[in-house]
């Protein structure tokens, strides 16, 4: 019976190692620079479209900086026809104007800059900026 054991746990461990499904911790410091490269984005938008002012308005406020508090995967699925993983997840971010949490569904994949994540199309919240609406410029 021993004899059985150590090759299933084998199998398991080596099939374990060679998904590349993402760990916690790679999901949440893709998904926080994918969030800080919109916050670039937008900065970058209400400098062209509002001038220096209007960005000088928007950092005073606090309204460029969050902070994932907590970061919990849900689950990941490989992809059938892309890959990467599809992954589930929730997430609690502090803005200036209090704390925002998200339960959110995206992309995770490998690059040679190491693993990215897409948000999907078909989550609950396809951009987090919903509360932008509530950002004076």
């Amino acid at each position: 019976m021993r004899a059985m054991l150590l090759p299933l746990v084998a199998v398991g461990v080596i099939y374990f190692v060679h998904t590349n499904e993402p760990t916690e911790n790679q999901m949440r410091n893709a998904f926080e620079r994918s969030l800080a490269a919109e916050v670039a984005d937008v900065m970058a938008f209400v400098g062209e479209s509002g001038g220096r002012e209007a960005v000088e308005r928007v950092r005073l406020a606090g309204n460029d900086r969050f902070e994932i508090r907590n970061f919990s995967k849900v689950d990941c699925q490989p992809m059938a026809m892309k890959s990467g993983f599809d992954c589930a997840f929730t997430v609690n971010i502090a803005l200036a104007n209090g704390p925002m949490q998200r339960s959110l569904k995206g992309r995770f994949y490998n690059t040679p800059e190491g693993i990215q994540f897409a948000l999907d199309e078909e989550s609950p919240e396809r951009h987090l900026a919903s509360r932008a609406s509530s950002v004076r410029f």
